[in-house]
């Protein structure tokens, strides 16, 4: 962890947290970054089938999710954002934050205080309609991805709670993911391919978002395309498992050295800590 979290009370009796960043913990990145450029530098030099991954690239990436991570300031804006998106929800609960009395490493906002989400017969008994639940926060994730194009990207339960009137409330927005209208545009033509069966069309959307080799061998792709389409998506849908959906889409995009681009990468993550929740 990067940062501490700790209760306080405003003058006004509001209760607040107050999250502040850990000493030296800026040096400590910059040290870890730098390693991890060294090592991805010698990998591309020295291994040519590593080199496709580009590995230097993806340190660049994981360098500006630290480094916001680091940031105070940008998580204050991070609250800022989701709170303006989801102003209109009520049942929706986004920490406020107080600018006044936050810097870059110290970050204050109100308290929520619920219930962490916990087994299936334990939400039921305080009364929670769990279907309804699981499909709220998928419209809440939908909504961040498609409306928004920026979403909560650490989702693990520690970061959720079920508050009093039914409401979600969402904490931590030091890891936030961005989504660009272009990919966007790509990810819907991707969900229609997929929902509609078309090989053709999720061959040329895959090609379009990923980075391809000159030499990739487009009828390969769409044959294991199509395999993978029949293997997952021919059956009932409701109990298609994510992780091995994802897990074999990897590996199909790594068999053909095609690079997943950070941005999707980071998505997909998302997606499996979510059925995990």
């Amino acid at each position: 962890a990067v940062a501490q979290v700790h209760r306080a009370t405003m003058r006004d009796g509001a209760d607040v947290v107050v999250k502040v960043l850990h000493a030296g913990v800026e040096r400590r990145v910059a040290e870890d970054l730098e390693l991890m450029r060294a090592c991805a530098k010698f990998l591309e030099q020295q291994d040519r089938e590593i080199a496709r991954y580009r590995p230097a690239i993806v340190v660049e990436e994981f360098d500006k999710m630290m480094r916001s991570a680091i940031d105070m300031g940008q998580e204050l804006e991070n609250l800022q954002r989701f709170g303006k998106n989801f102003a209109t929800e009520p049942d929706v609960a986004i920490p406020k934050p107080y600018p006044d009395l936050s810097s870059r490493r110290a970050l204050t906002m109100s308290r929520i205080v619920g219930q962490t989400f916990t087994d299936r017969g334990a939400l039921e008994a305080d009364g929670w309609d769990v279907d309804r639940l699981v499909r709220r926060a998928i419209e809440i994730y939908l909504e961040m991805i498609f409306r928004d194009g920026v979403f909560h990207a650490d989702p693990h339960p520690g970061n959720f709670l079920l508050l009093a009137g039914h409401r979600i409330g969402i904490l931590d927005f030091g890891d936030v993911g961005y989504i660009t209208a272009e990919r966007r545009a790509q990810l819907q033509s991707l969900v229609i391919a997929v929902g509609t069966y078309d090989v053709d069309g999720l061959t040329d959307t895959v090609l379009e978002m990923s980075t391809a080799p000159g030499d990739v061998d487009v009828l390969k792709l769409r044959g294991d395309i199509g395999i993978w389409l029949r293997r997952y998506f021919l059956g009932d849908i409701a109990h298609v498992d994510v992780a091995a959906v994802l897990s074999s889409w990897t590996a199909m995009m790594r068999d053909r050295h095609l690079l997943l681009p950070a941005d999707l990468a980071l998505l997909f993550r998302v997606m499996l800590e979510l059925q995990g929740l």
